[in-house]
């Protein structure tokens, strides 16, 4: 447990199959078996004029209208004005989650997991889908 979210670095994931418009890094829409990061540094938003959801599960429209919703960064950044917690990671963590087996999912949590431990992350914020 996290004793002091003042003091917390926090990180985003979501499995959502959020990507830059285009999907430049050819993100599959599911079944996932690769995860990618994204730099937020510096953005207060999500906008739906650089981002998309190329998940297959759900219906991505309404995402691709406001990727907020699958990637809550202007709540997140208010919350770290707030002082809810101290600092945002800069970089954000990104798959898609549906169909993706269960040793895929480990591993690929264990590696986002790895880097965040070794970048001072001290805890993280999971969009599910």
């Amino acid at each position: 447990p996290v004793m002091d979210m003042s003091k917390a670095k926090v990180a985003i994931v979501t499995d959502g199959g959020l990507v830059p418009k285009g999907n430049p890094d050819k993100l599959p829409g599911g079944p996932a078996q690769s995860w990618h990061k994204y730099s937020i540094d510096g953005l207060t938003s999500m906008s739906a004029d650089d981002w998309e959801s190329v998940h297959r599960g759900f219906y991505a429209n309404v995402v691709n209208q406001n990727p907020n919703y699958i990637l809550p960064l202007n709540i997140v950044r208010e919350m770290e004005g707030e002082g809810v917690f101290k600092d945002l990671y800069p970089w954000f963590f990104t798959t898609s989650g549906v169909g993706t087996a269960v040793a895929e999912a480990k591993r690929m949590g264990e590696e986002m997991a790895r880097e965040m431990k070794e970048a001072g992350v001290t805890a993280c914020i999971l969009v599910a889908t």
